[in-house]
């Protein structure tokens, strides 16, 4: 079934065969949601990129929610095709990203710890002197236990510890940003919030 045949498919790009990949899940009758994500990251290996980020906005919309693991990953991973090329829709993008880390769920960390910080280096490049502020807010917004959505993520991160580890090494990461851009702005206290930051 459409099942074995995926799985033949992910086998095919360990291998490397990535056009007998391709050929497998193009000729799935109704590829799963998965099947679709496999595709797309296999037309990204062989350089097919408008194909690929086509694919990647129709998982999305198909996906109805960025909350789905899946729907999720071609969110992202459609915004950073798109950023690569030639002349990117910035604002676009960056709504994409926003819109996706608004949906966050633990399960499908890191996807959106990484989306959040995409979006925060994808406004940075627009106005450096906010990249602070950015920094902060996303590290608050992830921090936060005041919603709905926001208590089911912490509640999540308690029953898993190996991944709560890995949000921890963002939230850390995002210190060192933080750090790292006070670091730009204060000649003064450079030297201790770089070592600051690389301590973190």
């Amino acid at each position: 079934g459409d099942a074995n045949l995926y799985k033949l498919s992910k086998l095919y790009l360990i291998l490397g065969r990535t056009d007998d990949a391709i050929a497998l899940l193009q000729a799935l009758p109704s590829p799963s949601h998965e099947a679709s994500l496999l595709l797309a990251q296999s037309l990204v290996k062989k350089g097919l990129i408008e194909q690929a980020t086509e694919l990647f906005d129709s998982i999305v919309v198909s996906c109805g929610t960025g909350r789905s693991p899946t729907g999720a990953a071609a969110a992202l991973q459609g915004a950073r095709l798109k950023l690569a090329q030639a002349h990117p829709d910035f604002m676009g993008i960056a709504a994409q990203l926003k819109n996706l880390v608004m949906q966050k769920n633990f399960e499908g960390e890191p996807l959106y710890l990484e989306a959040a910080l995409d979006y925060v280096d994808l406004m940075a490049k627009q106005n450096p002197g906010k990249k602070i502020e950015l920094l902060q807010k996303t590290k608050s917004d992830f921090a936060e236990k005041v919603d709905l959505l926001s208590k089911d993520y912490h509640a999540a991160r308690a029953l898993s510890p190996r991944k709560d580890r890995l949000y921890q090494g963002y939230i850390k990461l995002m210190d060192a940003e933080i750090f790292t851009a006070q670091a730009d702005m204060d000649v003064q206290n450079q030297k201790e919030l770089r070592a600051q930051a690389k301590d973190l």
